[in-house]
Formats: C-alpha cells, sequence, structure tokens
C-alpha cells in the first residue's frame, strides 16, 4: 500500500482489556473482496496476528488494513463572549447590572 495512509480509531481502555488500549482496524480481503472490521491490543498485535488472520466470509488469510478516515473527536461547543455591559447605558430591562441602575 505504497504511497496509502491507514488511519485508525482508538478507544479508551476499559477493565475487560485488563488495561490496554484497543485500536480498531478496517480490514479488506484480497481473495473475495470482503470489507469488515476488528478490534486489536495495538499495532504489533495486528502485525502479529495478520498471517494467520483469515477472512470471515471465505476464510482465506489475505486481509489488509483497508484505507480509512481519521477519527476526529466531538467539536467542543464554543461559546461566544458576552459583551461587556455599562450597567448605566444598557438598554435591556432584563439585564441584572441594570436593575441597580
Amino acid at each position: 500500500m505504497t504511497g496509502w495512509t491507514v488511519a485508525a480509531t482508538y478507544r479508551r481502555p476499559t477493565t475487560r482489556d485488563h488495561g490496554l488500549a484497543m485500536i480498531h482496524y478496517n480490514l479488506h480481503c484480497a481473495a473475495c473482496g470482503h470489507d469488515f472490521d476488528d478490534w486489536f491490543g495495538g499495532m504489533a498485535d495486528w502485525e502479529a496476528r495478520k498471517p494467520d488472520y483469515a477472512c470471515p466470509s471465505c476464510g482465506v488469510a489475505r486481509v489488509e488494513k483497508a484505507l480509512m478516515a481519521p477519527s476526529l473527536g466531538a467539536a467542543k461547543a464554543s461559546f461566544a463572549a458576552e459583551p461587556a455591559c455599562n450597567p448605566s447605558t444598557c438598554a435591556n430591562p432584563g439585564c441584572p447590572m441594570a436593575a441597580g441602575f
């Protein structure tokens, strides 16, 4: 896959994972064209399992990582800064700052 970038998504470890972060790969079978995904204990885990990793559709061990888009976290909400309030000139009747003037 020269010239291609393979991205992966990560998730936080759970007690079920025994404290290990898991990596999610989209996979593609070169034998039958089946696309699927699976979780691994990391890149080293994938590399160790790759030679014998068989496609769930055809059973042939010609599975490669598929091209994936990077996983981006959800955008954090950003709030616009409140404009500075001058209580003596505030025209908003609901303004708590103007209530005392």
